[in-house]
């Protein structure tokens, strides 16, 4: 991802996701909390004498702005969930699960989902979106 491809608005937030699983390509709208820390990032980025022009690169494993391979991206995840005390078999993609999980809990909205998963079918979707136990907890007192 590309400095550039982060799009800070009034009224949205947006990621440019140029190469997605499939090769699709598609904004992706995000809250303006993420954006807020985005912004705050790129600043200490600069801060830090990183590269912050529009055509680096946003996440660099080094001040020289060399690229993250996937394994490195991973390896700092299981770290970071050590260090919150998570379970230390969950993944990026599994973190992808969580979003859309409550996500549709949020929302009740299986087409907004879909779309911020960029699935081409709500079916992908739904496999993606599961009910949370607080969600079948609460339909079982019904």
């Amino acid at each position: 991802m590309k400095i550039r491809d982060l799009k800070f608005g009034r009224s949205e937030n947006l990621i440019f996701v140029s190469k997605g699983k499939g090769r699709k390509k598609a904004y992706i709208t995000i809250d303006s909390q993420l954006a807020k820390h985005l912004r705050a990032f790129l600043a200490l980025k600069e801060l830090a004498g990183e590269k912050t022009e529009p055509s680096d690169s946003l996440l660099t494993g080094s001040k020289n702005g060399k690229l993250y391979v996937r394994q490195a991206l991973e390896t700092q995840f299981k770290k970071i969930l050590r260090e919150a005390g998570l379970p230390s078999h969950s993944s990026i993609h599994s973190a992808r699960h969580t979003f859309a999980t409550y996500l549709l809990q949020k929302t009740k909205n299986l087409r907004l989902v879909q779309k911020q998963l960029r699935h081409s079918s709500p079916s992908i979707t739904a496999v993606y979106a599961d009910d949370t136990p607080e969600d079948i907890a609460s339909a079982m007192e019904t």
